[in-house]
C-alpha cells in the first residue's frame, strides 16, 4: 500500500488526511474507523455524482449524459479505465464526467 490517497485528485476528508498505507494498517487492525473513512469518502463521490445528474437533467443534457455513462462502463468493464486503488470506485466516473460538463 503506498503513501497516497485513495484517489490523487480527490477533495474528501479521508483523501485529503490519510493514506492508503494508514486505512490497510486500520483495516488489519480491525478498526471502525478504515470503514468511516471509507464511506466518507464513497459518500462524497455519491454527492458529487447525483450533483452532476441533476445540473444535466436541469440543463437538458440527461439523455447524453446518460449515453456518456452507459459507454464509460462498458470501457471500465473492458479494462480501459483503471481506478487508481485498484477497485471499482466511482470517482473515476465522477471525474470523467466533470471534464465532460
Amino acid at each position: 500500500k503506498g503513501m497516497s490517497p485513495i484517489l490523487g485528485n480527490c477533495t474528501c476528508y479521508k483523501c485529503q488526511s490519510h493514506t492508503k498505507a494508514y486505512i490497510n494498517h486500520l483495516f488489519n487492525v480491525h478498526e471502525m474507523l478504515a470503514r468511516i473513512l471509507l464511506e466518507i469518502h464513497n459518500t462524497h463521490h455519491y454527492l458529487a455524482f447525483f450533483l452532476v445528474i441533476r445540473e444535466a437533467i436541469k440543463d437538458g443534457r440527461f439523455e447524453k449524459f446518460r449515453q456518456t455513462f452507459i459507454q464509460s462502463r462498458r470501457a471500465h468493464h473492458e479494462g480501459e479505465a483503471v481506478c487508481a486503488c485498484g477497485h471499482i470506485s466511482l470517482g473515476v466516473y465522477i471525474g470523467f464526467y466533470l471534464r465532460f460538463l
